[in-house]
């Protein structure tokens, strides 16, 4: 294979990748990442005893915004009391858009 077809081929690839991660609005964080992510800012509320996320985005609109984003939950202890938090985090950056308190 000559240099010419090299830089072709490395081209090709090039702009494939790009049109990709336009067409498709860039990559999205490893979901497993998020919940680490998201579990060390609830350390420091408390005792983190169980989590979840839902490895597979989904859509969320927020008033006129629109995300993929990662669904999930976790456990905390604080003071002594074991509660139970709701969130959605933003599937690019792991940002954390909203958290609920699930009252039982």
């Amino acid at each position: 294979m000559n240099w010419k077809t090299m830089a072709s081929i490395v081209a090709g690839f090039a702009v494939g990748y790009t049109a990709s991660s336009i067409i498709n609005g860039g990559t999205l964080s490893d979901p497993e990442k998020v919940l680490a992510s998201i579990k060390k800012k609830f350390r420091e509320l408390g005792h983190v005893s169980g989590t979840w996320i839902l490895m597979t985005p989904e859509k969320f609109r927020n008033q006129i915004l629109e995300f993929d984003v990662y669904q999930g939950g976790i456990t905390v202890e604080i003071d002594a009391e074991e509660r139970r938090f709701e969130f959605i985090a933003d599937a690019k950056t792991g940002a954390i858009l909203t958290v609920n308190e699930k009252v039982s």
